[in-house]
């Protein structure tokens, strides 16, 4: 069975800690504010503001009709929980609701033909750059609803503006302190990692209130949160094994129809941690399926910092003929995946032989034992050094030279 444990290690890279119960009173678990209800009336106009002719004009369009918010969006899960209820309101309840999930896909449609716009190698400057912009107020204006629904929208938003983003990072004649900005803005509000797991138990309390609040932490670190993530985790995979069937075990997390009959007829407490399985990683797929632990996808920013700190100390990015000791018998060595790639590590390999790169940036990790990066270095170039700062950089400049930057892309990334 593929719990929700291995959704979690998968999502957030550590392995989940022994359980032990939490206090309630956690700082996470703020009061989930009220949703933003949309009547017949706004659905009709979100329907027709979704006509717009281009992102600009669809921004517009759905501030007018909430300009508080986007309505609250519940996952696919607590719409299939309504319309199984016997009672015709909640029936009714889960039509409006999926027609406001209906709108999400749409939107996810639209924001897939904005990034297949943005992924050409001529994409301006001046149009990414509104892109990027317009594509952080519409995260900000969707995760206002703080419904499940919104923070995938939310995010899908902000990776969408990675693709901007990282042609104005690799435009050698964009300031350098501009590109920064811009990165900076794609880790505020629902973008940052921390309000990202905020919002992730602010969602799941609100649809099933209660269920993460026993294993949540008091502490306001991410790794704290992580942890406590893990302890929900392995408390969910157990609560799932003492009330599941051998027959269920065996598909659930594998069938999707199968799961989610399932789902429905768990406690809403232990259903919660019930994962749908996934076939890919788009995020149409993750939208239309129920995690407990939505995938978050923090490393494409991550990686575009590193891009600016690459062009940052190196002053650019490295064209010219390679060194003698990257090719053999006139062949690239088989390590580097291109000669783009050969340049720009040797590039960075050259910069860390420098004096200021300094080894008492380095500490060891109590956990491991391990040198590690101190997170606190002054020097940025140091901090982000075991990230292979070279291999990450051209892979970014050959996708977006190439028109294939898409959210995946960075997965292959060669450690080297």
């Amino acid at each position: 069975m593929k719990s929700a444990l291995i959704s979690f290690t998968v999502i957030f890279g550590i392995a989940a800690t022994a359980v032990c119960q939490l206090p309630t009173s956690s700082r996470l678990i703020s009061e989930v504010p009220p949703p933003i209800q949309a009547d017949e009336q706004q659905l009709k106009r979100l329907g027709k503001a979704m006509a717009g002719e281009n992102l600009d004009t669809l921004l517009t369009a759905v501030l007018t009709v909430f300009p508080n918010g986007c309505p609250t969006i519940y996952s696919s899960w607590y719409c299939d929980r309504l319309a199984a209820k016997d009672s015709k309101a909640d029936k009714e309840q889960a039509s409006h609701e999926r027609r406001l999930r209906m709108f999400g896909s749409d939107l996810l449609k639209r924001l897939d033909r904005e990034c297949s716009n943005l992924v050409l190698d001529d994409a301006k400057t001046e149009q990414c750059k509104s892109a990027a912009r317009q594509l952080v107020s519409f995260s900000d204006w969707l995760a206002k609803g703080d419904g499940y629904g919104n923070g995938i929208l939310a995010a899908r938003c902000r990776m969408v503006a990675c693709v901007a983003v990282s042609h104005l990072v690799i435009d050698i004649t964009f300031p350098i302190d501009n590109a920064k900005q811009f990165v900076d803005s794609l880790e505020s509000g629902v973008g940052g990692q921390m309000e990202w797991m905020r919002w992730v138990v602010r969602a799941h309390e609100r649809e099933v209130p209660g269920a993460l609040a026993p294993f949540v932490a008091k502490g306001e670190t991410v790794d704290g949160v992580r942890k406590s993530f893990g302890q929900a985790a392995v408390r969910g995979s157990k609560l799932l094994n003492e009330h599941l069937t051998k027959d269920d075990q065996s598909t659930v997390g594998i069938d999707l129809e199968a799961t989610r009959r399932v789902r429905l007829s768990l406690p809403e407490q232990v259903a919660v941690f019930l994962d749908d399985p996934l076939r890919g990683s788009s995020t149409l797929e993750q939208w239309e399926r129920y995690r407990l632990f939505p995938e978050y996808h923090s490393k494409f920013v991550q990686h575009l910092r590193v891009a600016v700190i690459f062009r940052e100390k190196i002053g650019g990015f490295p064209l010219g003929p390679l060194p003698v000791d990257v090719m053999r018998n006139g062949q690239l060595n088989p390590k580097y995946i291109s000669e783009i790639h050969a340049a720009f590590a040797n590039a960075w390999s050259d910069f860390c032989n420098k004096k200021e790169f300094l080894n008492s940036d380095l500490k060891k990790d109590p956990t491991t034992g391990r040198m590690v990066v101190d997170p606190n270095a002054e020097n940025l170039s140091v901090k982000y050094a075991n990230l292979s700062p070279g291999s990450i950089t051209a892979l970014i400049y050959q996708a977006v030279k190439s028109g294939r930057f898409n959210d995946y892309l960075l997965d292959d990334t060669p450690k080297h």
